[in-house]
């Protein structure tokens, strides 16, 4: 948990010294960065490792930041291992260095080509110099695929908010602030293209069962309550003729929970690859495309990761009478998939040290609402995967895990800016695996809630 503790401590000391320096500039037209700028993009990309490796040796002292001659030449020469840290290191932090590789590229205006190929570099180099440890594949592959889903979103999102709050805005991406102050030149601004976002803030009950092989197991079946806090932000048009770029439209969902002997988070995101829209009819606009999605869920009983690159169809429609319908569905394959297990998790006196498995598989996900002029919205949201577990990620782990989580949910508006509502959601996991029980987990979440729109 160090490492990724350590790896935000140090982006955020961005926050507090972006704003005050742009904060001493004189007033008068900014002055915006255009050219490519291969140097700089790399060098920062590189310079992140060396910041953070610098943070886990000398402040944090790590055992896996000291690195030898011996460990590097392993790692260059060697083969890599499925690494199994902690989940939440692996599918959150991993990622997030991602992101700070592609947004040091992307801020220097290299295209996102250019910026994945950043990304891998800096991820290549973290795993052979930046740690003692084997260089594992899982985190070279989540780190590029879930640092560019990351990258572009956190780095649109920078683009659209600068000028109107810097503070916020390098909040949100650290990396494009530090590097607009390093090349003493600013980006050009977007503005306008989030197309909706909203704080949600709310509580309830959760109810976990967990069953083996049929059996119900009782320790890790209870009731405990909860409240938290989440973001629900939709950026670009959807419907427009022709995409011109990646994530010219994408929506980020970031859910965060925690009670007595419990959390949860959830991470749901998916940008457009390349899509086209019909032309549309008098109320209505559908379009179809190409998505990559990453997705992260970790709670106290089960989690589950996925990078996904699904066919997806949109559909908008306004009726006679006011109302709104929205559609969004997805379907196609899980690139990388991972979910934790242990061997054997219900016998307290044998191993329960945490394990990995890693795979691919089938995705599919669909979101809906009916917005009503007077009476509120109802929506239904759903994300299904089915992940084949590679071999040898660990030994005698091959099989299947299926994960799914469903949510149905009514709001009604207070104002224009202001809705409560309730939710429940249903959260299960089954693994059938060849040499260990069955598992199924399931969590029931009954929630209220209330939406800002911001």
């Amino acid at each position: 948990m160090k490492k990724i503790g350590t790896l935000f401590t140090c982006l955020l000391v961005f926050v507090a010294i972006v704003p005050a320096v742009f904060a001493i500039e004189e007033y008068g037209k900014p002055v915006y960065s255009e050219e490519k700028n291969y140097a700089l993009g790399i060098s920062n990309a590189l310079l992140s490792n060396l910041g953070l490796f610098s943070v886990n040796r000398f402040i944090g002292q790590t055992e896996f930041s000291k690195i030898s001659t011996e460990s590097i030449c392993n790692n260059l020469t060697g083969p890599w291992q499925w690494d199994r840290s902690m989940f939440l290191v692996n599918q959150l932090g991993h990622p997030y260095q991602g992101y700070i590789y592609y947004a040091a590229a992307q801020a220097n205006n290299l295209n996102a080509f250019e910026s994945s190929l950043v990304t891998t570099l800096g991820s290549y180099t973290w795993e052979v110099f930046g740690e003692r440890a084997t260089a594992a594949v899982n985190d070279l592959i989540v780190t590029t695929v879930g640092g560019v889903s990351l990258g572009e979103m956190l780095h649109r999102i920078y683009l659209d908010t600068y000028t109107k709050n810097q503070l916020l805005a390098t909040f949100v991406s650290p990396m494009d602030g530090f590097n607009d102050l390093v090349s003493g030149r600013k980006q050009n601004p977007t503005n306008s293209n989030i197309r909706k976002v909203s704080l949600v803030i709310g509580g309830g009950d959760n109810g976990t069962q967990q069953y083996r092989n049929n059996v119900h197991y009782d320790e890790n079946s209870y009731q405990t309550g909860s409240g938290g806090a989440g973001i629900d932000l939709h950026y670009g048009d959807p419907f427009v003729s022709r995409t011109s770029s990646i994530f010219s439209h994408f929506d980020l969902q970031f859910f965060l929970e925690g009670g007595y002997d419990w959390y949860n988070l959830v991470l749901i995101s998916d940008g457009v690859l390349f899509s086209a829209s019909p032309r549309p009819q008098e109320r209505s606009w559908t379009s179809y495309g190409l998505h990559l999605h990453y997705d992260v869920f970790s709670s106290k009983l089960m989690d589950f990761s996925g990078n996904s690159l699904t066919f997806t169809m949109q559909h908008e429609r306004h009726t006679s009478g006011g109302s709104v319908v929205d559609l969004k569905a997805h379907a196609g394959c899980l690139i990388f998939g991972s979910s934790t297990f242990y061997r054997f998790e219900t016998d307290q006196s044998k191993d329960t040290v945490e394990k990995r498995n890693y795979g691919v598989g089938a995705a599919s996900k669909l979101r809906m609402s009916w917005d009503f002029p007077r009476a509120g919205a109802v929506s239904m949201q759903t994300a299904n995967y089915l992940m084949m577990a590679l071999p040898n990620t660990v030994s005698d782990s091959e099989g299947n895990v299926i994960f799914s989580r469903s949510t149905l949910a009514y709001k009604h508006p207070l104002n224009e800016t202001t809705s409560v509502g309730a939710a429940k959601t249903l959260t299960w996991k089954k693994t059938k695996r060849d040499y260990f029980p069955d598992q199924k987990k399931m969590v029931y979440n009954a929630t209220v809630f209330i939406e800002y729109k911001l």
